[in-house]
């Protein structure tokens, strides 16, 4: 047999091999579906893995000069009849980002609008979740952020409280509270009964803190509404300072009444003196 004929049987061997494994579990369809893992792939790229022990790994995208980097994904759940899908990007190389999600628009034609450019979607496949949180940011299991279902986010906590709930330090340039409540300005209108100074007194002596302020056992309890408490602290001003102005003015009285009463005592001095001048 030559060597012609011989190189011509193994290249019809070994396709004959290849084209049988790769019928075993991958497909090239006649309308162009390709199935890795399974000959009747249902769109145009279809894998599906045979079940291991561990972490399943499905895909992975490297580059031959970096091939410590690369974009995976498994199935993150490493429990069996379960498949819980994760994007990994490994970065090993330097220390930039290992995944960047980014959206790109065109021009400014269509920088405008109320559309996103990225949306994170979490939903039901009938509808909007209502229980469950929707986003989480975390560190292995350890959680720093929390969005719910009603749009609510914590950080430091998982189960915020209000729409902004943080549990620890913040720091801002600029806090603006909008709400509904009265601006005390009324303290100045002519019929409001200023509550006079003894009376406060008494209450004071008597519970240990302003008469509208909550104590401190209630802020304890209960916290502080910063909005409400500045408010209350501003009527408490505008109070103090028309009892200032009071005092004031009852001051200027007293000094007006003292500098005549001094004019008239220098007046009778006066007088004194010169009759004495005159009897001597």
């Amino acid at each position: 047999m030559n060597n012609a004929l011989r190189i011509l049987l193994l290249v019809l061997f070994f396709s004959t091999t290849i084209s049988l494994v790769w019928a075993q579990t991958n497909k090239l369809t006649d309308t162009g579906n390709v199935g890795v893992g399974t000959t009747t792939p249902t769109v145009l790229l279809e894998v599906k893995k045979a079940a291991q022990t561990g972490m399943e790994s499905l895909m992975k995208l490297s580059v031959s000069d970096a091939s410590d980097d690369f974009l995976a994904i498994d199935n993150g759940t490493s429990s069996n009849a379960q498949f819980g899908p994760v994007i990994r990007g490994v970065k090993v190389s330097d220390n930039r980002a290992a995944l960047v999600i980014s959206g790109s628009i065109g021009d400014g034609a269509v920088d405008n609008g109320t559309n996103a450019v990225v949306a994170f979607d979490a939903r039901l496949s009938t509808g909007k979740v209502n229980h469950r949180p929707l986003f989480v940011w975390q560190s292995y299991s350890t959680r720093y952020m929390t969005m719910l279902s009603d749009g609510s986010v914590g950080i430091g906590t998982i189960n915020p409280q209000a729409k902004l709930a943080v549990n620890g330090n913040i720091l801002a340039t600029e806090v603006k509270v909008k709400n509904d409540i009265s601006v005390p300005d009324y303290v100045f209108e002519p019929d409001y009964e200023l509550p006079p100074l003894d009376e406060i007194e008494a209450y004071v002596k008597a519970h240990k803190h302003l008469p509208e302020i909550p104590s401190a056992a209630d802020i304890k309890r209960d916290g502080l509404n910063l909005a409400e408490m500045n408010l209350l602290l501003l009527k408490k001003v505008e109070e103090l300072t028309l009892h200032l102005i009071e005092k004031t003015k009852k001051q200027e009285r007293q000094d007006e009444r003292i500098e005549r009463l001094e004019e008239l005592l220098a007046a009778m001095h006066e007088k004194q003196d010169n009759a004495e001048e005159q009897n001597q």
